[in-house]
């Protein structure tokens, strides 16, 4: 994982310019949609999976940590689609 990061870290310093005014009204539309899908993605999955109880922790914990890489990914590549 600590590759992972230290690879993604260089991709997204060398691929990524931040552009900090939206350049249209679609742009300040598509965050609250954002926001919306991310917290039912941690919320939604991650404490889903509490009731086994033998995945109670693990369960919150992988959701924190695959919501976290799929965010950086898709700065990353969003781009490129």
């Amino acid at each position: 994982m600590v590759l992972v990061e230290i690879g993604m870290v260089a991709l997204i310093w060398v691929f990524v310019r931040v552009n900090l005014t939206p350049s249209s009204t679609l742009d300040s539309q598509r965050y609250p949609a954002f926001q919306d899908v991310n917290v039912m993605m941690l919320i939604g999955f991650g404490f889903l999976m509490t009731f086994i109880r033998s995945y109670s922790w693990s369960a919150i914990a992988w959701t924190f940590l695959i919501n976290a890489i799929v965010t950086q990914f898709y700065i990353l590549f969003s781009p490129f689609w």
